[in-house]
C-alpha cells in the first residue's frame, strides 16, 4: 500500500546536495540553508506568509532549503532537482520580495520578473503558485498575467497591461515584445523553468532573443529536473560568473532521481494484458488509485482511452496535442479532481504538470531516451508521496533499445530491482 501525503515533509537523509560556483568549487558553508518558511517573514509581505501558512507547508523542501536564501539575495541560480520537490514556489517567493514599481504607461507591461515555460500547461500552472500566495493580498501588490499560444492574443494583451509579474512561453512572449506590448528593459528577475525541454523544443532562439531585451543586472535562474550538454552551455551565456549550481537527490548523467518512486520494468508479450492486470489489480481498484498511461502517439493514445473505458469500466480519458485547449484543461481538472481514473496521454503530460497523488505511472511504449523517461515517472512521488511506476517493453524492445544500459545504470543508481534481462 502506497503512503498517502498529509502534511508536507522531506526527510533530509535521502538528500544529497551539492553548492558550487561555475569553476566547481564546494560552497555550501557560504550560507545557511532555510529551516524553516518563518525565517522569511522579515523579507516578504505579511499575506505572502499567511498563505504559506494556509498551505501547510511545515517546512521547506531540499531544494527551497538551499535556494531560497541565495535566491533571496539576488543570487544567480541553477537548480537540479526531482520533478514535484518544489522548484515553483522556490522562486515564486523571491518574485515577491520586492514591491511592485508601478509603469507610467498604462498601455504596455513593464514586468519586474518574467518566467518562461516550455508549455502553456506549465505557465498556467505557474500562475496558479503565484496566485495562491496573492490571495488576500493588498491594492498595491504584484498582479501576474500569463501569455501563450493558442489563445487569443487581444485577451491576454490587456491582461498584461500594468502586470508586473510576467509568466509565458518564450514565443508567445517574443510576439508581445516585438509588437511593442511589453517591454523587458526593467525587468530585475528572469526565471528559465524546465530549460533542457525549453531547448529541445527549439526555443534556445527565442530565449536568447528575450534575454538580450533584458538588462545585464537582471537575477537570472534556471531549474530544471534534468542537466543536459546544451542546457549548460546555455548557462554559461546567461548566469553570471558566481553563478551557483544547486543538486539536490540521487544522480546520474545529469538527471536528478527521486527515492520515492518504485521503479518496475517489464518484459512482455502482451503490452494490452500487462496494462489491463495494473488496473485492475487489487491495489488500484480498491483504493481507486489514480493512474497516468503514457504513449507515444497520438492515435495510441485514443485507442488506449477507448479500449480502457470500453474492456475495463474505468473512467478513462485522452490527452494529446491536437485536442483543443479548452477540452484538455477540462480533462486535467477532471483527473486533478479524481473524476477521471485513468489519464493516457502523450509525453505532453510528461513536464510540469503537478497533479497531486498520482499513485502510478505506465509507460506503455518506452519513449527512447533516459531523460523523458524520468520526466514520466516524475509524475509520481511528488511532494513527499511515494509513487509507482511501470515500463511495458516487448521482447524485441528488450534486445535492440539503444539506451537500455543507461536505463540499467539509472535503476542501480536509484536503488531499484534489476531485470534479469538487463544483467
Amino acid at each position: 500500500m502506497l503512503r498517502r501525503c498529509g502534511r508536507i515533509g522531506y526527510p533530509p537523509s535521502n538528500i544529497v546536495f551539492q553548492t558550487l560556483t561555475r569553476d566547481g568549487s564546494d560552497v555550501s558553508s557560504s550560507y545557511t540553508p532555510l529551516q524553516s518558511f518563518i525565517e522569511l517573514s522579515p523579507r516578504l509581505p505579511p499575506y505572502v506568509m499567511a498563505n504559506i501558512s494556509s498551505k501547510n507547508f511545515t517546512s521547506p523542501t531540499p531544494i527551497q532549503r538551499h535556494a531560497l536564501p541565495l535566491l533571496m539575495e539576488g543570487r544567480d541560480v541553477v537548480g537540479l532537482a526531482p520533478t514535484g520537490s518544489g522548484k515553483t514556489l522556490a522562486f515564486v517567493l523571491p518574485a515577491l520580495r520586492a514591491p511592485p514599481r508601478r509603469s507610467p504607461s498604462k498601455k504596455r507591461c513593464v514586468p519586474q520578473c518574467v518566467v518562461l515555460c516550455p508549455t502553456r500547461e506549465l505557465a498556467q500552472q505557474t500562475e496558479q503558485v503565484f496566485g495562491a500566495m496573492l490571495l488576500d493580498s493588498s491594492n498595491d501588490s504584484h498582479t501576474v498575467a500569463v501569455a501563450y499560444g493558442g489563445m487569443d492574443k487581444s485577451i491576454q494583451r490587456l491582461c498584461l497591461r500594468g502586470a508586473s509579474i510576467v509568466v509565458a512561453t518564450p514565443g508567445r512572449l517574443l510576439d508581445f515584445t516585438m509588437d511593442g506590448d511589453v517591454d523587458l528593459s526593467e525587468v530585475q528577475m528572469v526565471v528559465v523553468d524546465e530549460a533542457d525541454e525549453m531547448l529541445k523544443m527549439g526555443f534556445d532562439k527565442d530565449v536568447r532573443a528575450i534575454m538580450d531585451d533584458m538588462p545585464n543586472r537582471s537575477q537570472t535562474v534556471m531549474f530544471s529536473a534534468t542537466w543536459t550538454t546544451k542546457v549548460r552551455q546555455i548557462s554559461q551565456e546567461f548566469l553570471s560568473p558566481l553563478h551557483l549550481m544547486l543538486s539536490s537527490g540521487t544522480h546520474t548523467s545529469g538527471t536528478s532521481l527521486n527515492p520515492r518512486i518504485r521503479q518496475h520494468v517489464l518484459v512482455t508479450q502482451n503490452k494490452r494484458e500487462s496494462l489491463r492486470q495494473v488496473l485492475t489489480s487489487p491495489e488500484v481498484v480498491a483504493h481507486q488509485e489514480r493512474v497516468l498511461v503514457f504513449a507515444n502517439t497520438k492515435t495510441r493514445v485514443e485507442e488506449l482511452a477507448v479500449s480502457i473505458s470500453q474492456r475495463e469500466c474505468l473512467r478513462a480519458e485522452a490527452l494529446h496535442g491536437d485536442i483543443p485547449q479548452e477540452l484538455r484543461e477540462s480533462v486535467l481538472a477532471q483527473f486533478k479532481s479524481s473524476d477521471i481514473q485513468i489519464l493516457v496521454a502523450t509525453d505532453l503530460a510528461a513536464r510540469g504538470l503537478d497533479i497531486p497523488h498520482v499513485n502510478y505511472v505506465i509507460s506503455f511504449d518506452f519513449p527512447g531516451n533516459l531523460p523523458q523517461y524520468v520526466h514520466r515517472i516524475g509524475r509520481t512521488g511528488r511532494a513527499g508521496c511515494s509513487g509507482v511506476s511501470f515500463l511495458f517493453l516487448e521482447p524485441r524492445e528488450s534486445r535492440c533499445f539503444s539506451s537500455m544500459n543507461d536505463l540499467k545504470v539509472f535503476l542501480q543508481k536509484s536503488e531499484q530491482t534489476i531485470p534479469d534481462f538487463m544483467k
